[in-house]
Formats: C-alpha cells, sequence, structure tokens
C-alpha cells in the first residue's frame, strides 16, 4: 500500500499546519501541490492513498480566473469513486460537496462567519468514530462566506453551527468534508486576523476581539484538533487503498 498523500493548496496563507504535521509524523509522503503557484494536479490516482484539498480566498461559485479549479473538481470526484480517503477543509470542503453533486451558495446580506462559534455534532457525527472523544458542542475556528446548502446524494451532516448547517459531512466511507479550520494554528488565526482586514470589519469583529477569542477557546481546541487528525488518519486515511 502507498504511503503517498497528495495535498492541494490553493493559498499561501491556507497551508496544512497541524493535519499536514500530523500526517507527516504518521509516517505517510505528503506530496503538496501549489495549484495557486502554478503546480499541476497529478496525472492519475496511481500510488495515492488519500487526497486532501485545502482551504483559500476563491470561491467555488466564481471558477473564472482559477483555471485549476474545476479540473481539481473532477479530481475530487474520482478519488472519492476510487475508494480513497478524500478531506476537504473550507474552500475543499465546498469543492468537494460541489464535486458530488452538492450545492454552495453565499450567506444573505454578505454576512461572514468567522472567528469563533461552537459547532454541535448530530447524531451521526455521535456516532462517526473520526469523532470519538469529542464534546457534543464546543468551540472552532471558522472563517467563511459561503456554505453548503444541499449535500450531495448519500451524504450525511456530521456537525452543524448555528449560522451553517453544515459544518461538517461524510459521503461513503472516506470522503470528509469540513468547512471549519481544525487545522488551523495560533499563527493562522493572527496571519488572518491582520491580512483579511475586510472579512473581519464585514464579520464585525475587531483584530483584538479575535485574539482575546482565541486565548479562551484556543487551548482546548488545539487538544480536539489535535485528536480529530488523528482519528481522521486512523478510520479514513489508513483504511484507504
Amino acid at each position: 500500500m502507498s504511503n503517498r498523500i497528495i495535498l492541494l493548496e490553493h493559498s499561501d496563507s491556507a497551508a496544512s499546519a497541524r493535519l499536514g504535521t500530523v500526517i507527516r509524523d504518521h509516517g505517510y509522503h505528503l506530496d503538496i501541490r501549489r495549484l495557486h503557484r502554478g503546480d499541476r494536479l497529478p496525472n492519475s490516482l496511481a500510488d495515492t492513498q488519500a487526497v486532501i484539498s485545502m482551504g483559500g480566498p476563491q470561491n467555488v461559485d466564481q471558477p473564472d480566473g482559477h483555471a485549476w479549479m474545476l479540473p481539481e473538481m473532477e479530481y475530487l470526484k474520482k478519488a472519492h469513486e476510487s475508494q480513497r480517503a478524500v478531506i476537504g477543509v473550507c474552500l475543499g470542503c465546498q469543492m468537494l460537496a460541489t464535486a458530488l453533486g452538492g450545492e454552495v451558495a453565499r450567506f444573505e446580506n454578505g454576512r461572514m462567519e468567522l472567528g469563533w462559534h461552537p459547532i454541535s455534532l448530530s447524531f451521526a457525527g455521535m456516532t462517526d468514530p473520526i469523532f470519538a472523544g469529542q464534546p457534543a458542542r464546543h468551540h472552532s475556528l471558522h472563517w467563511h462566506g459561503r456554505h453548503i446548502t444541499k449535500l450531495p446524494q448519500d451524504a450525511v451532516t456530521l456537525c452543524s453551527s448555528d449560522m451553517t448547517p453544515v459544518q461538517a459531512f461524510r459521503a461513503g466511507m472516506r470522503t470528509y468534508g469540513f468547512q471549519y479550520h481544525f487545522e488551523g494554528n495560533r499563527d493562522t488565526v493572527a496571519r488572518w486576523g491582520t491580512e483579511e482586514q475586510a472579512d473581519r470589519e464585514r464579520a464585525g469583529l475587531s483584530y483584538e476581539q479575535l485574539m482575546d477569542q482565541t486565548d479562551r477557546y484556543y487551548p482546548a481546541f488545539e487538544r480536539l484538533a489535535y485528536r480529530l487528525c488523528t482519528t481522521l488518519i486512523a478510520c479514513a486515511i489508513s483504511s484507504s487503498r
């Protein structure tokens, strides 16, 4: 069995962070393709155990100007259909849902879900092994202005927030999408808080408020996010072909 994992990135500010570190620590080889810098998608899925699609500032309903977006969605669909583990985060989650037949739309009135907000596990989430040891409701990191409005056929919602009905979903046995940023660390929050001022202003959140929230919620989040990374490896990636 190959230990190669294809990691697709779309922004220098939305790298794999914690998720990539934990995957490497478990002995997997990350083949990172920075599509926004001109890297190409792999020609095939041969010798690939899993495909991970990360976040970015692009929007799935506005593919123009991003020549990699539609080909990536087709690649994600093929990976899912071939029984590889597939994981999408934020933009990657939205592309994955769209590729499998779901729908994504912007929030009404240009709203954004940004900063630290609680997510609540559904019954499917509470019984899914990737959420083993996770509280039924806990705070996580968010940074998005679009959300999934229709799940792919046969997909199930694993958790939600007050603003976003689908914060995570599973399709099949090894395909998972996460709207929230479990991969993020303190540096991620500080960078976004500084670089994405327009987003903060749309969400009505100052930099000081964002960092105060981070001080409050990050310690528990860090433990739970690390656990989620390890259960994804154990329950999805390691069982992939």
